[in-house]
């Protein structure tokens, strides 16, 4: 909704308002001059609820100029026929409608405070100023003539007019000074909404660019300094970054909208500002705009201010994790200006933007790190099944040598087996037998008895050899392959 549109709006329910509370003003006139008897009251009261009736059917038909000119026009109007066409019972009512007349007057000029309506405000002054100087002399004419109140009254006329005179312009004098002050209110509204609706659109576009939540800190910045700028009007806005390890900030990006550039040369340590490092480690908005006389900031003039032509400055703070980061800085060349609190709300806003980059930034870089983390893995990971598979197989050979090596001792184990029942009872038998003969041989002196030994030998030795033969054969058919 339109700021101006939005005022009228507030400004039309305030006149319905005042319209009601007249015509209720009114209906009690009308009540009050009954009781009394009264048909002035009673005429006054029923035109005045019915101006105010009118007057509140064009405020909610969104015609309020037409209810200000009927309040401006006819209010005096019928003050001043009220008592020409009635007469009046009671002297003291000459008191009675100077009041009226300047209520009517405050409350008629009070609702003109468009700057367009000031000749209507002239013309409502006008009127009511006309009425009372000649009221009076009205109501005395038509009800009090020759009566010794009036006669008092004639008798210090100039003292009782200068009286109401200077009321009225006392009222006068206030009506414009409320109505200058709350035009400048109005107006003073009206801009601060147009900031906020400005602010409002500009933030929202702002993080809904793709630039901010990339991970792409550099381009971030850039991108929302940009865009702060052109709303903000400022001439420089930059994004410093806090080193707690040296009480310093440098520089990491900044905006120049008068050229439409960007830099990035840029470093200040605490030593050289104490009093400006101070205010910014308190973690608050720091607002200069004088900045060359300004406490906080006036450390920079020689070296900073005045060389680059800063007259204006506000630094913002931004936090990551509740820690603080750096600041955002707003810097005018141009003029002095002076930073409103939408100013700084809105700094505040952005500073946050800014940590949402700075987040972003993290998240790319932790998402990059896993990536790598999970590749390295995936390569370890093939490398542990190529040498596992490696295993299996070599495992698998072993496993086939090992049947064959298990295979093989079985049968060796039968050959010994087979060997030492041979060598046991086969080839021991004939070479004890032999042994026997020899030793039988050596002590025979008997030639025959030696020839049956010889005999006897000879087989023995024959079966010895047929049993060697055969355990060759054995060998031969176990270890030939």
């Amino acid at each position: 909704m339109d700021s101006r549109h939005l005022i009228r709006e507030e400004n039309n329910k305030s006149l319905g308002r005042i319209a009601l509370f007249l015509t209720f003003s009114g209906f009690l006139l009308i009540v009050l001059g009954y009781s009394g008897a009264n048909n002035a009251t009673i005429f006054f009261g029923v035109g005045f609820s019915s101006i105010s009736l009118i007057a509140y059917f064009f405020i909610i038909k969104a015609r309020e100029l037409f209810a200000k000119i009927i309040w401006g026009i006819c209010t005096p109007t019928l003050l001043i026929i009220s008592p020409y066409f009635f007469t009046l019972s009671q002297p003291t009512t000459i008191y009675s409608y100077s009041y009226f007349f300047i209520a009517g007057m405050f409350v008629s000029a009070y609702s003109f405070k468009s700057k367009g309506e000031g000749y209507l405000l002239l013309i409502t002054i006008a009127l009511y100023f006309i009425g009372i100087i000649f009221y009076d002399r009205i109501i005395i004419w038509k009800s009090f003539e020759g009566n010794s109140f009036a006669n008092t009254i004639n008798s210090n006329y100039f003292n009782f007019k200068s009286s109401q005179i200077l009321h009225f312009v006392s009222m006068v004098y206030l009506v414009t000074v409320i109505r200058r002050n709350r035009q400048l209110i109005e107006d003073k509204l009206q801009e601060q909404i147009r900031k906020l609706q400005n602010f409002t659109s500009s933030l929202i576009s702002t993080s809904k660019n793709k630039l901010i939540s990339s991970g792409n800190l550099k381009e971030a910045l850039e991108e929302i300094l940009r865009s702060t700028a052109q709303v903000v009007d400022v001439s420089r806005i930059s994004v410093w970054e806090f080193d707690e390890t040296d009480f310093s900030i440098r520089l990491v990006v900044g905006y120049n909208s008068l050229d439409n550039s960007y830099f990035y040369d840029g470093y200040l340590r605490s030593e050289s500002y104490p009093v400006y490092f101070q205010s910014l480690l308190s973690e608050k908005i720091i607002n200069a705009n004088d900045a060359v006389n300004d406490p906080k900031t006036k450390e920079f003039t020689y070296a900073y201010l005045i060389p680059l032509g800063i007259k204006s400055m506000m630094d913002s703070p931004f936090f990551i994790d509740g820690k603080f980061k750096g600041i955002l800085c707003f810097e005018e060349q141009r003029a002095i200006k002076q930073w409103d609190n939408m100013d700084q709300l809105f700094s505040i806003s952005i500073s946050k933007l800014i940590s949402i980059a700075y987040y972003c930034q993290i998240r790319l870089e932790q998402y990059v790190s896993l990536l790598e983390t999970r590749e390295s893995l995936e390569l370890k990971n093939e490398l542990l099944e190529s040498i596992n598979s490696k295993m299996n197989m070599i495992n698998g050979d072993l496993a086939a040598d090992l049947h064959y090596k298990e295979e093989e001792a079985k049968q060796l184990q039968q050959f010994i087996n087979e060997v030492s029942f041979k060598n046991a009872h086969h080839v021991r038998g004939p070479l004890s037998r032999i042994l026997g003969l020899i030793s039988l041989y050596k002590s025979e002196i008997d030639p025959e008895s030696k020839k049956i030994y010889m005999d006897f030998l000879d087989q023995s030795a024959k079966e010895l050899d047929d049993m060697v033969k055969e355990i060759n054969a054995v060998l031969h058919r176990n270890f030939s392959k």
